[in-house]
C-alpha cells in the first residue's frame, strides 16, 4: 500500500527527521499497554498501572529539563508548539504605547508569524506598525549577528518581545542565543525562542542563558 511512497524492498536512508522523526520502535507495545491499562482499571488508571496518565510527564520532563538545559521545574509537556507559543505570548507580551514592537524573523515559520500577528491584533495594534521583521541583507541567505543587535540597540526602546530562533528551520543557520538574549535584556526587551529545530540538535543551555521563555516540538 506504500509502494507509491517507498520501496520496502530498497534500503533508504530518511533525511526528513526535521520535519516529522521516525515512529520509536517500541511505540506500538507503550500505547497498547496504555490502552489495555485503561480498559482494565478505567479512572484507576490516572496514577496506577502502566504508565498512569496523571504522572506520565514526569520520567520525560526530566530528561526534556537536560537536553534544553532549563530545571525540571521550568519545563512543562503539554500541548503542540502553536498553542504553547500562544499561551506563552499571552502572558509575556505585555505592550503599551511605548513598548509595542515584536521583533521576529521575516522567514519564521508561518505559524510563528500567525501567533505574533494575532497577539498584536488582539491587544489593540497594527502589525503594521508593531511588527518589526529582521531582513536578511539582498544576496545573502544567513542572518548577520551584528543586523539584529544593531536593531535591538536602535528600535529597542519601542520593542516589548523578540521571538528568536535557535536554528533557522530553512537554512540550519544556528545564532548565539546567549549574546542576543543579554543585548535584548539590556533594552528591557523580553526574550521568547522557538527551539523546535534546537532541541536534541544543538546544545541549549535556557536558564543560564536567561531565556524568559521558550516553546518547542518532541518529533524532530
Amino acid at each position: 500500500e506504500n509502494s507509491e511512497i517507498t520501496d520496502e524492498n530498497e534500503e533508504c536512508i530518511y533525511l526528513c527527521g526535521q520535519s516529522m522523526g521516525l515512529k520509536p520502535k517500541a511505540t506500538d507495545s507503550y500505547v497498547q499497554k496504555v490502552l489495555e491499562n485503561w480498559g482494565k482499571i478505567g479512572v484507576h488508571s490516572h496514577f496506577t498501572g502502566y504508565l498512569p496518565a496523571a504522572l506520565s510527564d514526569l520520567s520525560p520532563k526530566a530528561k526534556m529539563a537536560n537536553l534544553v538545559g532549563a530545571k525540571s521545574s521550568e519545563v512543562a509537556i503539554c500541548n503542540g508548539l502553536t498553542v504553547n507559543l500562544q499561551i506563552l505570548l499571552s502572558t509575556f507580551y505585555r505592550p503599551t504605547s511605548q513598548r509595542h514592537k515584536i521583533i521576529i524573523e521575516e522567514h519564521a515559520f508561518s505559524s510563528d508569524m500567525y501567533v505574533v500577528k494575532s497577539q498584536i491584533v488582539l491587544h489593540g495594534y497594527s502589525p503594521e506598525t508593531s511588527l518589526r521583521k529582521l531582513k536578511l541583507r539582498p544576496n545573502e541567505h544567513l542572518f548577520r549577528e551584528e543586523d539584529i543587535l544593531d536593531v535591538i540597540a536602535n528600535e529597542g526602546d519601542n520593542v516589548a518581545l523578540i521571538l528568536l530562533f535557535g536554528v533557522q528551520y530553512y537554512s540550519g543557520q544556528l545564532m548565539n542565543i546567549q549574546k542576543l538574549t543579554a543585548a535584548a535584556h539590556e533594552k528591557g526587551i523580553i526574550v521568547g525562542l522557538d527551539a523546535a529545530h534546537s532541541v536534541g540538535n544543538v546544545i541549549l543551555r535556557l536558564h543560564d542563558w536567561n531565556v524568559d521563555f521558550a516553546a518547542w516540538c518532541t518529533y524532530k
